[in-house]
């Protein structure tokens, strides 16, 4: 069982612990005690049977369910695993999440599996899928983030970047709004503004914002034109359906910023996600001198 000392010797990084289902993950009380005592980063891993073999006296099954109660910082149960991107995709940015919160106190993913169990023979199926999801697919975007006083530095390397910015309940709705203004002037970018975002009513006249998004992305060709290269989601994502489908197939680069922790990506991108207010973040350099998407979207929404 590692201690404390055995977690600070691995060079500041969260120590992994995995176990199979049922009373194994009991005996990591102890660490867990001892982490969140001294907010120290620990991961415990926990595999689980499935629901249906639940509370039905199978083998090798408790409740597992927040097993260390209040010993841990976060607690998420992983979806049954599939072969399929988007289940790959969420496992992604889960695993990411929880890795972050590890590095300052214990986090417990509880993992079910059903059986039968891998591996086995199936065609090549697994194989082949492994070529989808490489190296690329688990890493985290290199975006260029400087974390004095959280200030993001950009150089605005692309005109094809979006400003998402979702739902919020900022006291100060002219304030908030006018520092998104600002964001826009300094990178070039429209704005994707959700009903509820005080940067939809606010706008003036040399900053684009678009509110017919959702009509907009329901027109294929224009929906593929208008691929963006990097987006800035604010807060979290709008309501529409259609953008958020947009947005998970567009593999564009994403930061994700909102002064609440926890995840708000719901499209499980390739997303870095930094919990800041929108007044923390600073981007350096030149807008482009290329208006050429900016223009297609005022073009759209107009």
């Amino acid at each position: 069982m590692p201690t404390v000392t055995d977690i600070l010797a691995s060079g500041g990084k969260p120590v992994l612990l995995i176990c199979t289902s049922g009373s194994a993950g009991a005996h990591y009380l102890p660490a867990l005690i001892e982490a969140h005592e001294t907010g120290t980063g620990l991961m415990v891993i926990t595999a689980d049977r499935p629901p249906e073999l639940r509370e039905c006296s199978s083998g090798q099954t408790i409740d597992q369910h927040r097993l260390f109660g209040h010993y841990t910082d976060w607690y998420h149960e992983l979806a049954l695993p599939e072969l399929e991107e988007g289940l790959f995709a969420y496992l992604r940015q889960t695993i990411r999440q929880g890795w972050q919160r590890a590095q300052e106190g214990p986090v417990h993913l509880n993992a079910p599996f059903r059986d039968p169990l891998a591996p086995l023979p199936d065609g090549g199926a697994a194989g082949a899928f492994a070529t989808q999801i490489d190296e690329e697919f688990w890493a985290v975007p290199d975006l260029p983030i400087e974390t004095n006083g959280l200030r993001l530095v950009h150089q605005v390397t692309t005109n094809r970047g979006l400003i998402i910015a979702g739902p919020t309940t900022e006291p100060d709705q002219a304030a908030y709004a006018r520092r998104i203004y600002e964001l826009a002037r300094s990178t070039g970018w429209p704005i994707l503004a959700d009903a509820l975002s005080p940067a939809r009513h606010h706008a003036p006249s040399d900053v684009t914002v678009v509110s017919f998004y959702d009509l907009i992305l329901r027109n294929r060709t224009l929906a593929r034109d208008l691929t963006p290269r990097y987006v800035l989601g604010l807060e979290t994502w709008p309501t529409s359906k259609i953008l958020r489908e947009w947005l998970s197939q567009c593999l564009a680069e994403i930061l994700m910023v909102s002064p609440r922790p926890g995840s708000r990506d719901a499209v499980h991108g390739r997303t870095r996600e930094i919990t800041a207010p929108v007044d923390a973040l600073e981007f350096t350099g030149k807008a482009s001198q290329d208006q050429s998407y900016r223009q297609a979207w005022a073009d759209a929404q107009r």
